[in-house]
């Protein structure tokens, strides 16, 4: 388990809440992807847990291009 904060994108009961907690008890939720990528790249959370699928729309390009161009 991970000590530290774990951001994750939406509120308690989604998928990406569902994941996170598996991998820490120390859960910070956020409201967009872009968030949770801040959070990362400031340092205020150790990792985050954000979709890079979903069973509507497919891929979403606002995560993978986010892994692509800042990470």
């Amino acid at each position: 388990m991970i000590k530290d904060k774990v951001a994750f994108l939406g509120p308690q009961g989604t998928f990406s809440h569902e994941a996170a907690s598996l991998v820490s008890d120390n859960l910070i939720s956020y409201c967009s992807i872009q968030q949770v990528m801040a959070a990362v790249e400031s340092g205020e959370c150790v990792c985050g847990v954000v979709p890079i699928e979903n069973s509507i729309e497919g891929p979403v390009s606002l995560t993978l291009d986010s892994l692509i161009h800042n990470f």
